[in-house]
């Protein structure tokens, strides 16, 4: 549990920072752009509702010597979340959003009873939680028409993942010993950070209202395992690695202030 609160409050701090750099930038471009025009900058405030299209969770890792199998992982139903951003020239668009994901998946985890691994035991776990990301893009707008399509990409500057495991044990030596349940937490993301976003979509604009229909890739940089020389990720112990290739549908909007 500790360690949980840790992984969050150092991913929490690394939000934090990148978010006052992002928005540092922002408002340093839009200095140094109002001497040229009162309309250089103007500043956007909305929100984003999405379908992944794949499921979070790809394996589920536990300290040797137990193996772990993912028999399942849900697709998540929705991602959702507000956003923030500031359109420079009406040509190059700043966007910082924070995006909820819900997480559910079943894994099966086989290990030793004791010290020697005569018994096994299996523990079948359910795990359901959620998944924040903080993704930072920038969109470069093609064309002046009210519907104009747009390319972009960017990082997803931090993640914070967090829930309850569910978890039966069962002794495969037929040992009645080891029956219960427990809620122990979830684990935490195994991955470099940052992950790599690129997108593209199109934007449609009526007044101080703006609709963005988008397709967005993520790309999660998983850490590597390298059991044979003994060297673990950082914060040894139970987590969870991501699939690494991620796409979802999402539409967002907007409103201007200028």
């Amino acid at each position: 549990m500790i360690q949980s609160v840790h992984t969050f409050s150092t991913r929490w701090q690394s939000f934090c920072r990148c978010s006052i750099m992002a928005l540092g930038l922002i408002l340093l471009l839009a200095n140094q752009s109002g001497a040229q025009s009162e309309r250089a900058v103007t500043f956007e405030f909305g929100g984003r509702v999405g379908v992944p299209l794949h499921p979070i969770v790809e394996s589920r890792l536990i300290s040797p010597p137990a193996e772990s199998t993912v028999k399942s992982s849900n697709r998540p139903w929705i991602a959702v979340g507000p956003t923030f951003a500031a359109m420079i020239h009406d040509r190059l668009q700043l966007e910082l959003g924070a995006i909820y994901k819900p997480v559910r998946f079943e894994t099966e985890t086989a290990a030793c009873a004791d010290s020697l691994c005569i018994g096994r035991v299996s523990s079948q776990e359910s795990g359901r939680g959620y998944l924040w990301e903080f993704p930072l893009t920038a969109n470069y707008y093609l064309g002046r028409k009210r519907i104009r399509p747009y390319v972009g990409g960017g990082v997803v500057l931090s993640q914070a993942f967090g829930g309850k495991i569910t978890r039966r044990t069962i002794d495969l030596t037929g040992v009645p010993a080891g029956l219960g349940l427990q809620a122990p937490p979830i684990g935490h993301f195994i991955q470099h950070d940052p992950s790599i976003v690129f997108d593209a979509g199109l934007r449609w604009t009526s007044g101080h209202l703006n609709i963005q229909p988008e397709v967005r890739y993520t790309r999660h940089r998983t850490e590597t395992l390298q059991a044979v020389t003994g060297e673990f990720f950082s914060g040894s112990g139970p987590g969870v690695i991501p699939r690494a290739d991620q796409v979802e549908l999402s539409v967002g909007f907007s409103f201007t202030k200028k």
